[in-house]
This record gives structure tokens, sequence and C-alpha cells, in this order.
């Protein structure tokens, strides 16, 4: 394989125009070569020019029929378009700037009626602050007379601002003023200071000027920003010289500062307002000559001020030099500057809004222009396109038949694109088709998986070949359907043979063991669902193996190419297969140990010696042979996550005492969960066996044995334990490891059965057969132990022993003695209901049963309540008497019995 190479195919026959078009088969035609075959079969002219083919193009599919639309309708277009997106982009740009404009002369309207509330709300501040400096009645009529001014001015915004961001006070209008008068009321009550009122204020102010600069910037403002810049700042003084005036009336009405923090806080004030006011005249020279102009009215305001600051700088004050005249005459000083700052605020909030209001009819005059000469353009183009459509058209109409049959043609080679890919690799199938060799290629690292029908042979024999086709038709088509979920590809199929490898021609790291196994356990899962159509009672069962290594892949054939594997690893993959279990999945050691690296697989060693016998295995591996039974992967929510013991679909199972009572309904319960179980009978003409027969199920079967005889059990069993394990399940009874009086051949019986299945349970490991022991409670309702039948040969028994007796016994017991076992097993037999389902009765017990045959981890001893009462008090008595002292069983024994009163008696 290390020469061999595949070529594509290359017996070609000349065409038209010194062009060669495969013969054989379309896979070696390019897209150039299809177009030319097209072309030289429509006898069209040759390409002159570059030119001449870029501008004509191919006419012959849609593609083309859009393309020369697009070269004849860009030659109008483009223009047509760079215009048309200018004009639209200027219209926008003036929409924009005129619904700019628009907004923000309404909300410099509305910060003109803040700036009024703002004013107010400070004088109120101010009255505020001189009143808790110097309580007096004068300072209370001058706060008193404030307060209506400031409820007015809230009344007269014309809207509220409404957002996430607003404080719960200030949330509607009614609230504020709520929260105001509340605060007016409890002024006099809890005796505020200075700081506490300029600070409750100033909260109130600043949410107003938040609010009066959100209005401000949601709006772009476009040439006029920094005017409005400086109306802000003009606002922000104006706040700060309120500050500074609440302040001064503190201290002029008190004497001085109560704290060198209010000093420090007034100096701030003064100086923040003066740093921003001059930022204000810096960003506008309209705001700077307004100012100047409105303070020549008041020239000699700024003078007085600041002799008045002067003395409050000096700090020089005392209590006795309180006075609330010169506080007075400070607050108007202040209040004359602060309106000179109100109506350069106002009067250069109108010289704005006169900016905008020319600046918006200009736009509004562009809008209009731009609207007509946008509809000019929109009724012009839909015209031109039009025009050269109908002329495209008519070109169009004669390329409909090429087109069509290029689309045949190109529907064909899909089809035969997708039948190369499924009988090769795409990357291989790439290769070939771009006329490259391919040679074989050693993968070091990848997993192969085997998988095949049991029984295949047998169900071909019951099926017609159509049948035969169907049915594996459908079974490789879910299989396909699976795969493609994994990062695997499917070599072949042959027959009911199926092959599947990870790591080639993609490799993946070691991920291609943990990719198989997945797989595997996928198909495991959903092939157990599917059912033979023609075959209703039978279900298909695979039988799985793959096995870990190198291979070598290449391309074999050219007729009839397939992807071929060869190597080592295919026959040991094989071989994990053709020995391996129905519904099993068989791995090599070199599978289980990637798959523990990777984590998440459970997997159990296979214990028979199979495997390990076999030649071809054995020199596989230089070790002893070991393999294992991959059974679940963890973490998986499908119920492909489990290929366990547990299903039902290959389990067999050998089951005693079919005659009646337990075993008879555990038969049915296996045979009804679709195991097979062969029920030990001792003569195939009992109720049972023909039963059985009557049936007609395949899974279930009578055998003729005696199970007294060790030979029979044998024969039918221990073959089939010895090759594959399995579970040895014994039933004993609660009363197993207990003693009653009365009863001692039925506890020797039972104890036997006890200490014979934990000496077996220890024997069987190395085996790798489990065992378990059921012991059920008092079911003699629903078996044949507490029948009429047995009532009455007990009672003849037990009446008997009383007349062989010799005069000496009868005298020295009595016949109480001897019939009062029989009075409470009489007891039992009357309580039996002739109606009762025995089968749901005892389903506690067969649940038992079957989970200690078919869990991957079974319980040693299952106990299950037994009577008709609320609870099974002899169960109650198992779980609790192997803790207590035998004095005190005994005691609870004795009196339960009566043992005890009729010793004392």
């Amino acid at each position: 394989m290390g020469d061999s190479k595949i070529h594509p195919i290359k017996n070609q026959q000349p065409t038209h125009e010194g062009r060669s078009v495969s013969t054989d088969s379309i896979i070696s035609l390019t897209p150039s070569q299809i177009n030319d075959a097209i072309t030289s079969m429509l006898s069209m002219r040759q390409v002159a020019t570059k030119c001449d083919a870029v501008c004509r193009g191919n006419p012959i599919t849609d593609a083309g029929k859009r393309k020369q639309m697009i070269k004849m309708l860009s030659v109008v277009m483009i223009p047509v378009l760079v215009i048309t997106g200018m004009t639209a982009n200027t219209f926008i740009i003036a929409i924009d700037s005129y619904i700019s404009s628009s907004s923000v002369r309404e909300l410099l309207s509305f910060s003109i009626e803040l700036g009024a509330l703002l004013r107010t709300i400070q004088f109120e501040r101010d009255m505020s602050a001189l009143y808790v400096s110097n309580i007096k009645p004068e300072t209370k009529d001058f706060l008193l007379q404030r307060y209506p001014d400031t409820d007015l001015a809230i009344q007269n915004l014309s809207k509220w601002p409404r957002g996430d961001d607003i404080i719960n006070e200030m949330e509607t209008r009614e609230r504020f003023l709520s929260y105001l008068n509340k605060h007016r009321y409890q002024l006099d009550v809890y005796n505020q200071s200075v700081e506490t009122e300029l600070n409750f204020y100033s909260n109130s102010i600043m949410v107003l000027l938040t609010w009066l600069y959100d209005s401000v910037s949601e709006s772009s403002t476009g040439s006029v920003w920094k005017d409005v810049v400086a109306y802000q700042e003009i606002i922000v003084s104006s706040e700060l010289f309120g500050r500074e005036r609440a302040l001064g009336v503190s201290f002029y009405a008190t004497g001085g500062f109560e704290t060198r923090e209010e000093y420090l806080l007034f100096m701030e004030n003064q100086d923040r307002a003066n740093v921003t006011f001059e930022s204000a005249r810096f960003y506008s020279q309209i705001a700077f000559d307004i100012y100047n102009f409105e303070l020549a009215k008041n020239a000699n305001v700024s003078g007085r001020i600041e002799e008045f600051r002067n003395r409050i700088k000096s700090n020089n004050y005392s209590r006795e030099s309180a006075s609330i005249t010169e506080a007075q005459m400070w607050f108007d000083n202040m209040t004359i500057y602060q309106g000179v700052l109100t109506r350069t605020q106002n009067a250069l909030a109108l010289t704005i809004d006169e900016n905008l209001a020319k600046a918006s009819d200009e736009e509004l005059k562009s809008v209009i222009t731009i609207c007509i000469v946008f509809g000019v353009i929109l009724i012009v183009c839909p015209l031109i396109v039009f025009a050269v459509y109908s002329l495209t058209s008519e070109i169009q109409k004669y390329s409909i038949s090429i087109a069509n049959r290029t689309k045949a043609l190109n529907k064909e080679k899909k089809l035969t694109d997708m039948l190369l890919y499924q009988m090769l690799p795409r990357e291989v199938a790439e290769m070939l088709k771009r006329s490259e060799q391919v040679n074989a290629e050693q993968y070091s690292e990848s997993t192969i998986f085997f998988s095949d029908i049991v029984g295949f042979t047998s169900i071909s024999a019951q099926s017609s070949p159509l049948q035969v086709v169907d049915m594996l038709n459908n079974l490789y088509s879910c299989f396909d359907t699976r795969i493609d979920m994994y990062d695997v590809y499917k070599v072949e199929t042959i027959g009911d043979a199926y092959m599947v490898v990870s790591g080639v021609p993609k490799r993946n790291g070691i991920r291609h063991a943990s990719e198989i196994a997945t797989v595997a356990l996928d198909l495991l899962d959903h092939v157990k669902k599917l059912e033979i159509q023609h075959l209703p009672e039978t279900k298909f069962k695979l039988r799985i193996g793959a096995h870990s290594g190198s291979v070598l892949a290449g391309v074999v054939g050219t007729k009839m190419p397939r992807y071929c594997l060869f190597g080592r690893t295919v026959s040991i993959a094989s071989k994990m297969e053709s020995q391996g279990r129905a519904n099993k999945i068989q791995i090599s050691q070199t599978t289980r140990d990637l798959l523990v690296t990777i984590g998440g697989f459970v997997m159990d060693e296979r214990r028979d010696s199979e495997m390990r016998t076999d030649r071809d295995v054995m020199n596989a591996f230089s070790d002893m042979v070991r393999t294992y039974w991959l059974q679940r992967r963890e973490g998986l929510t499908g119920s492909f996550s489990d290929a366990s013991g547990n299903s039902t679909d290959e389990e067999t199972h050998f089951s005693t005492n079919k005659s009646g009572g337990f075993g008879f309904h555990l038969a049915n319960r296996l045979a009804n969960d679709g195991f097979v179980v062969f029920a030990g009978v001792l003569s195939l003409t009992e109720d049972c066996a023909i039963n059985v027969r009557d049936r007609k199920v395949s899974n279930v079967h009578a055998v003729q044995l005696d199970v007294t005889k060790t030979e029979d059990i044998q024969q039918a069993v221990l073959k089939v334990m010895n090759i594959s394990g399995g579970r040895i399940v014994n039933v004993s009874s609660i009363l197993g490891r207990q003693s009653w009086p009365g009863r001692s051949a039925y506890h020797i019986s039972k104890h036997g059965i006890e200490t014979m299945s934990d000496s077996l349970r220890l024997e069987m490991v190395k085996f790798g057969v489990g065992v378990s022991i059921i012991e059920p409670g008092n079911y003699g309702h629903a078996t044949s132990i507490a029948a009429k039948v047995a009532c009455e040969r007990i009672k003849q028994d037990v009446g008997k022993m009383w007349d062989e007796a010799s005069p000496e016994v009868r005298q020295f017991y009595g016949r109480d003695y001897f019939f009062r076992a029989l009075k409470g097993y009489t007891e039992c037999c009357s309580k039996i209901d002739p109606t009762l389902d025995t089968e749901k009765a005892v389903q506690p017990v067969t649940e038992a049963i079957k989970d200690a045959l078919i869990n991957t981890r079974p319980k040693a001893r299952y106990i299950v309540d037994g009577g008709t009462g609320l609870f099974d008090i002899d169960a109650v008595y198992a779980r609790i008497f192997n803790f207590l002292p035998e004095y005190i069983t005994d005691f609870i024994i004795g009196m339960k019995t009566g043992c005890y009163k009729a010793f004392n008696s």
C-alpha cells in the first residue's frame, strides 16, 4: 500500500475547439469545463476580450441574469444613488437640526421656569436660616412671607420632570409641596440649626439644578452650545451666591459663625460662585455684555456687597454685635445682585431662543427644498430602473432553456457528489476531484467499531429477500442517523455487519475512544426500540466490539473506489465483536485504558476465559488478555447512558419451584418483562407446565428437573453460569434468622438456606457470580403454604401424632400442646380470601427478586414485609432482633406465642 496511488479518471474524448470533457464520470468535470461544454453545445461565439466577458456575463443562470441586470443598471444607478444618498443625508441633518432647535427652545422656556423656582426656594432658605439664627417675631414674618411665593412657583411649572433617578420626596408636584410643608411645620418643634436648614433646602435645589442640566443636555444645542453652557453656569453661580447670602444672613443675625466649618463653607461658596460666573463670562461674550449692562443699573451694589464680605471675612463679630438690620441689608444687597444675575440669565435665554428661532426658520426652508428635490429623484429613479429592466428582460428570455438545462446538470452533479461522499471520506473525495494523488496513510491513534445482528441467519430464514433488504435498510438508516451526531466515519456495511472508525481520516487525539464508546451505547439503546416489521414479536439484538490502535487507511480500486482500513487493529476489533455477547459491548484493554483516562465511563471486566484462549487475540497482546464490558457513560441524560445488566432484552433466567407460590408469579413477571425464563418443574404434566405451553411465548420454557438432585441443577445452569457469570437468588424467610416454638423443622430448613447463601456468596466472588437471598414476611395468604389442602394435611398429621402417642406422653403434654401450633395455622388458612389477586399480593417479593437479578449492585439480603395489616410485625422483629440480647428476644417471642403463660399456668 505504500506505493499505491489513486488518480482521477483521465480517459477523455476530444471535443470542440480542443476542450476535453470526461465521458466516463461527471466527477471529473470542473465548473469551467461545464460552462465550456454548454457554450460549445449552443455554438455560442467566443469571448472577444476580457471586457466583453465582464460586461456580457453568463446568461444561462439566474445569477447571470442578475449580474447582467446589475451591470446595466449600475451605469445609471451609481450616480443616482450617490445623489440620492447625499440628498437624504442632507435632509436627515436638516430635520434633525430643526427638531433639535425646537426642542432646545422648549427646554430653555422650561429652564426659565426652573430658574424662577430656584430663586423662590433660595429666598425661603435664606429667611429660614435667618429665623433659626435669631428667632424673633420679625424674622418669623420674613419667613412666612416667602412660603406663598415658593408654593406659587412650584404650581406655575408647566411640567414636572419624571425619571428613575428622581428622589421619592420630589416624585410629584404634590409630594414635593407636602415635603416642604412638613419641614415648615416642624421648624419650631425640632429646633433646627442653620446648617440643617441650609442642607435641607440646598439638597432640593441640587435636584432642581440636576433637572436643569438634564433638560438642556437632552437635546443637541448645535452652534449655540457655548451660550447654553454659559446659561447653565450663571444658574449655578446664582445658587452659590444664594448659599453665600444665606450664610451671611446667619452671620449678621447671630453675631458670627457658630463653627469654623460654617466660616469655611461661606468662603468656599463665595469662591466657587465667582469662579463659576467667570467661566460663564469666558464661554459667552453675550452673557458678559448683558451682565455689564444690568450691573450698570445698580452700580453701587457691588461695592456694598464687598464691604459686607470684608466684615464677614474678618470674623470679629460677637453675640452682642448681632443685628437683624444688618442681616436685612446684606440680604437686600445680595438679592439685588442675584436679580442682576437673574436678568442676565433670562436675557441670555431670550437671546439664545431668538438665534435658534432664526436657525429653525432657515432649516425649515432647507427641509422643504430638499423634500422637493428628493421627491423628484424618487419619481425618476423607478422610471429609469423600469426602462433598463425591460430592455434586459428581452435579452434574458433567450437564456431560459439554457438556464433550465444548467440547473438540471448542477442537480445531477450534487447527487453525484453526495454519492461520492458516501463512498469516500469528504477530504479524500475533494482531493480526487482536485486531481490530487491520494496516498495510503498511517494513523497511530484510532478506534474501530464492529457490530453484528445476533441470529441474523435465523431471521433471514424466516424472511423473504425483500423483507431482509427492508429490515437492513431500516436498521442502517437508524444507524446512519445516529452516527452523524458524532466524530466518526462509517467505513462499510457487509450484510448484517457494520463497521465504524473514529480518528480516521480526521485525527482527534484520544477522543476517538470516547466517541466510539458513546456511539456504541447510543446504537445499542436505539436498536432495542426497533422492531422487525414482518416479525412483530422479534427485536434486534446487537453484538458490538471495539478496539483501539494504529491502522493503515487508503483508497482501493478505480472503477469502484473504496476507503479501506488495514492492520491488526481491524482484526482485533472484529474478534471483540464476534466473541462478544448479545446486547453487550466488548472492548479491549487498550480501549478501556483510554476511556479510563478520559473518564466518565463504567466498565466491568469479562470474567470467563473465552477471549483469553483465542490464539489471535493472545498474539496481539503481550500480557494476559483482558477484555471488558462497557456498561454506561455517566452524566448523560439519555436512556443510552446505561448498557449494563439492567437490560431486559438479553437476560436469561433459570428459576426452580415453578409449581406455585413465588416461583410461579416470578416466572410470569419476568416473561412479561421480556426476560428469557427457564422454569424448572418436577413434571411437564403439571398445571404450571401446561400453562407455560399454553402461553405460546418464545421467552419462557418449562424444564423438567428435580431440584433435590445436584446433577440436574449442574446440567441445567452450571455451564451457562461459568461462561457468562450471573446471579444466584435464594428465597428463604424472615424466620430463617429467628427461632419460634413449635416450628423447629421450618426454621432449620430456612436457616440452612441462609447459611448456605452467605457461604456461597463469598465462594462465587472469583467466578463473577453474585448471590443474594430474599427474606419474605408473612405471605401465607397469597401462596400455596396456607392453602386449604395443606391445612387439612397438617391437621391429619397432627391428629395421627396424637393418636399414636402413648398414654404417658398424652398425659404429660396434653392435647392443647399438640394442637396449639395447628390452631394458629388453621386461623391463617381461614383468613384466605378466594378472590385475592395473588399475583398483585406477592408483587413486592417478585420485585425484590427482579432487583436482585438485574441490578448492577444488588443487596446481599432483601427483607420484604408481608401480611395484610398496616405492617408486618415479624419483619420488624427480623430487623431488630440481631441487635437485641437473647433474653429480650426470648421474652418477646414467648409472650407472643404464649409459652410463658403456659409455663406459669
